[in-house]
């Protein structure tokens, strides 16, 4: 390896290397997975003079994790390059990689991401909401999906929505109590949690819930027995219809329609009182 000038950064060593490819790796904490679609674009274009310097974080003597330029390194693998130059950080823990490595990934600045890697690199770095979101769902037997296409049982592939639900509140009760009651009427299976699903029980809770301050609050039970008795997709056309009558109206909101509907249905005493098709979370 060959060194360069060394300098520092916030406190940390910062210095150049000319690193030998089999001492980089990627940390599957925080990294995204590796994308065929990046990789394919780099050796369509690939160019060695073009690819710049890697940025690494010194992990021990020899072992250097990747926060910016997997793609870039496996593809000079490939080439039969056999090292490349690096920008080293030195001294950062794993929580701080984890902030670099957003800081190089921000859906902006990269050609192919998704929610679901920005939120464990975010967990990775300690961010509050992402542990905090975790922590309700995992309370609850659930997890976040680390792909928008997992199946798998309790898996939850929507981060977004969870983030936007947890930030109305800042303390996560409102997300707990909303995906509580949709396990209780629909059981783990990735379909109780749709996007929208999420975001109008959510928005249906604030207006209804006994917390709520609505002079009629809505019973959990009948809306739980009442929601076994139609499926996650039912519900998910129920609130398309909803759209019919109010075509501007937000998906969370023409869910949280279709709720109260389906809870007024026939009940003849109790029944919630009138909803806004402007509500929205607060």
């Amino acid at each position: 390896m060959s060194k360069g000038e060394n300098g520092t950064l916030e406190g940390l060593a910062e210095y150049s290397l000319t690193i030998p490819l089999q001492h980089l790796f990627r940390d599957e904490a925080y990294s995204r997975p590796v994308s065929k679609k990046r990789l394919a674009y780099l050796r369509r274009n690939w160019n060695l003079a073009s690819v710049g310097v890697l940025t690494v974080s010194k992990r021990a003597s020899d072992l250097f994790a990747i926060l910016d330029g997997v793609h870039r390194k496996i593809v000079a693998e490939e080439k039969g390059i056999k090292a490349l130059p690096c920008l080293v950080l030195e001294g950062l823990s794993l929580s701080q990689e984890a902030e670099r490595f957003l800081d190089f990934n921000a859906p902006e600045r990269i050609l192919v991401t998704n929610p679901n890697d920005h939120f464990y690199a975010r967990l990775a770095a300690q961010d509050p909401r992402a542990v905090g979101i975790i922590e309700v769902l995992r309370s609850l037997g659930l997890n976040v999906a680390r792909s928008p296409s997992a199946r798998s049982e309790g898996d939850v592939r929507t981060p977004n929505c969870l983030n936007a639900v947890f930030v109305s509140t800042g303390n996560g009760e409102l997300l707990r109590n909303s995906l509580d009651l949709l396990v209780r009427a629909w059981g783990k299976g990735t379909t109780s949690f749709y996007d929208s699903a999420v975001r109008g029980m959510s928005l249906f809770l604030q207006r209804y819930s006994v917390d709520s301050g609505a002079e009629r609050y809505c019973s959990e039970e009948i809306l739980v027995r009442r929601m076994q008795q139609t499926t996650p997709k039912q519900m998910l056309i129920a609130a398309k219809q909803s759209k019919v009558i109010f075509p501007n109206v937000r998906d969370d909101n023409a869910y949280g329609l279709a709720l109260w509907n389906l809870y007024n249905h026939k009940l003849r005493s109790s029944r919630l009182g009138d909803w806004s098709p402007t509500w929205r979370l607060k």
